[in-house]
Formats: C-alpha cells, structure tokens, sequence
C-alpha cells in the first residue's frame, strides 16, 4: 500500500508539472500583446507577466527534477523505470533550456507594445507557444508526459496482479 501512495504521489506532482507548463502555454497565448509585421502575427509579452509566466516554468522544472531523483530512489516500484526517468528528464531538459534562455537574455523591452518583452527574441519560448504540431513542446514535453503517465499506471496493474 505505501508503494502505491507514493507512486499516487509521484503521478500528482508529475500532473501538476504539465497542468502548470500547459497553462502557462494558454495564457501566455492569451494575454500576449499580438502585433501583425509584414503578414506574420508577433507575439509580445508584458514584462511582469514574462516573469511570471518565467517562474511558473521554472518551478515546473525544479519540481521535475526532484521526481526524476525520486523515481531513481524508488526504482522498484516501477515496470521500467529507466525509461521513465529518462522522459522526466527530458521534461526537465525542455524547461531547463527555456529558462536558461531567460536567465541569460539581454533582451530589453521594447516600447511599442509599451513594456514588453518580443517572444520572437526567445527561440525556446517561441516554440513553446507556438504552433503545437511542429514544436518541440510537443515531442520533448507533451509525449513524453503521456508516456510517464502510461509507465506509472502500468506499475499500479503489475503490482496489483503479483499482490503487491
């Protein structure tokens, strides 16, 4: 029983990762200020919400990179748990690279839109916001979530069929 509330526990925190990346993803599209140059739609970012939205991510990312080390603690509770930890990490790899881009931008507002910062100045973010499909959000971040998602329930069945 403990396993399973801490494999309940782990999947909680794996959740609440994503759910907190995807809605910065939603709102960040949302509110973004966005200005049409020569056909294509630029997006621009308020400067107190690029923080914001910064920090949500990289709480993700630091939270991330505890449940791969917890995984690697408990690695008997899982059907495959190398392959688990090696998507956690390449969860916490795609967040670590945005905000890394952020730490050591020089980027500097501009002033129309007044006191934003251009998402098209961070190639990371711009993939994160951009079109789904193409993106590498999508394959280095969505699939690979799903992924852990299926590898931890199949650890409950496994373990529920021996009785344990």
């Amino acid at each position: 029983m403990r396993a399973d509330d801490l494999r309940v526990a782990l999947l909680d925190r794996l959740n609440e990762s994503f759910i907190d990346v995807k809605k910065v993803r939603r709102l960040a599209r949302a509110t973004s200020e966005k200005v049409m140059i020569g056909g294509v739609v630029y997006m621009f970012i308020h400067k107190t919400k690029f923080h914001d939205y910064l920090q949500l991510l990289n709480d993700a990312q630091l939270e991330l990179e505890l449940v791969s080390k917890d995984v690697e603690s408990n690695k008997s509770l899982f059907v495959d748990a190398k392959e688990v930890i090696k998507r956690l990490d390449m969860m916490e790899e795609y967040l670590n690279r945005l905000v890394d881009e952020y730490e050591n931008s020089s980027v500097k507002t501009v002033n129309d839109p007044v006191d934003c910062f251009p998402v098209a100045s961070f190639p990371r973010l711009s993939d994160l916001l951009g079109p789904y499909k193409v993106s590498e959000f999508r394959k280095e971040f969505v699939h690979t979530y799903y992924a852990n998602l299926e590898s931890v329930r199949r650890a409950f069945s496994r373990m529920t069929a021996k009785g344990g």
